[in-house]
């Protein structure tokens, strides 16, 4: 399944992971929620690992990925813009 891929199984896992914390990151109904909470509900064991692998695939920190979203999620809704906050980074390689 993997084979021809730039990904491994544990990278490709990895990055879906990284994915899921991404999305639950920028939800505003998770915003109060720490980001080392995020990281362990996706089975990340530290927030310092989980640091270096978001900001590896991301080119920023997690803390400051969300300060992003919900920054452009208040512009946008203050100027009626209905488009959701775009996702950056591609997924992290191992």
């Amino acid at each position: 399944m993997f084979a021809g891929t730039n990904f491994t199984v544990a990278a490709w896992i990895r990055a879906r992971r990284v994915e899921m914390c991404q999305r639950d990151l920028a939800d505003p109904h998770m915003a109060n929620l720490p980001v080392a909470a995020i990281a362990a509900r996706w089975g990340f064991k530290g927030a310092s690992h989980f640091g270096q692998v978001f900001r590896g695939g991301a080119g920023r920190t997690p803390a400051e990925f969300r300060r992003e979203v919900m920054t452009q999620l208040r512009e946008n809704r203050s100027t009626g813009s209905c488009s959701p906050p775009g996702r950056s980074g591609s997924p992290p390689q191992e």
